[in-house]
C-alpha cells in the first residue's frame, strides 16, 4: 500500500527537490498570487502545511512563517538553510494537530493531490482551517483526473470543505495563469488554480 509519507522523506533523502511545481514561471506565479493576498489582507503570521524543499518560502513576503512537512529531511534542510526566529520549520506525523499558535493565514500549496490516503487527505484538510485565526488559501485543482502517477490523486476537495466547514466562505479565486492544456509541459504549467477562503 502506498505511503505518501514515506515516499517524500526518501524523495527528499534522495537529494532530489519539491518537483516542477516549485520552481520557475510556476513558483514565480504562486509567489505573486500569495504576497498579493499578504499585502492586501494584512497578514503578517503565515502556517504552511507542506512546506517541501523551502524553494517557494524563500519568496514569500511576510513577518512569521512557520512550516510544517511530513519529512524529516527536508525540514532539517530548510531549518539549516532559511530557518531563524522569524522561519521556523516543523516535522509532523500526518495526522491531526493542534498548533497553539495561529496563524493570520495557513497555506495549503501543491499538497493536497499528493494525499492519496484517504484517511491522510481527511486528516490534513482540517488542519489549515483548524490553525488559522482569518484565512486559509488553498493551490490545487478541484476535481479528479485519472491516469495519473502513483503519488497523485486529484479530488473535489470544495465538497469535503463544504461538508466539514460549512461555515467558511470562498472569497477570492485565482486562475493559473500556466494552465495546464493537452500536450503542454507538465514542467512550466499546471492544473492548478488558487482558491481563498474566509473562515
Amino acid at each position: 500500500m502506498f505511503n505518501s509519507r514515506l515516499y517524500w522523506e526518501q524523495r527528499y533523502k534522495n537529494g532530489d527537490n519539491s518537483g516542477s511545481g516549485s520552481y520557475g514561471n510556476l513558483v514565480t506565479f504562486k509567489a505573486d498570487a500569495i504576497n498579493d493576498f499578504i499585502a492586501n489582507y494584512s497578514i503578517h503570521k503565515v502556517i504552511d502545511w507542506g512546506c517541501g524543499d523551502g524553494n517557494l518560502c524563500r519568496m514569500i513576503k511576510c513577518d512569521e512563517y512557520l512550516g510544517f512537512d511530513v519529512s524529516a529531511t527536508t525540514v532539517d534542510n530548510c531549518t539549516r538553510e532559511l530557518g531563524n526566529e522569524k522561519r521556523k520549520f516543523i516535522c509532523y506525523d500526518g495526522g491531526l494537530i493542534d498548533v497553539q499558535e495561529k496563524g493570520d493565514i495557513c497555506l495549503s500549496i501543491d499538497v493536497i493531490f499528493h494525499l492519496v490516503e484517504d484517511d491522510v487527505y481527511e486528516n490534513y484538510m482540517h488542519n489549515p482551517f483548524n490553525n488559522s485565526q482569518k484565512y486559509v488559501c488553498i493551490y490545487s485543482f478541484d476535481g479528479e483526473i485519472k491516469n495519473t502517477a502513483n503519488h497523485v490523486k486529484y479530488r473535489k476537495f470544495s465538497e469535503l470543505i463544504s461538508m466539514k466547514f460549512p461555515h467558511v466562505k470562498l472569497i477570492k479565486y485565482v486562475k493559473n495563469q500556466y494552465p495546464r492544456k493537452k500536450n503542454s509541459s507538465p514542467e512550466t504549467t499546471s492544473w492548478c488554480d488558487f482558491y481563498f477562503y474566509e473562515v
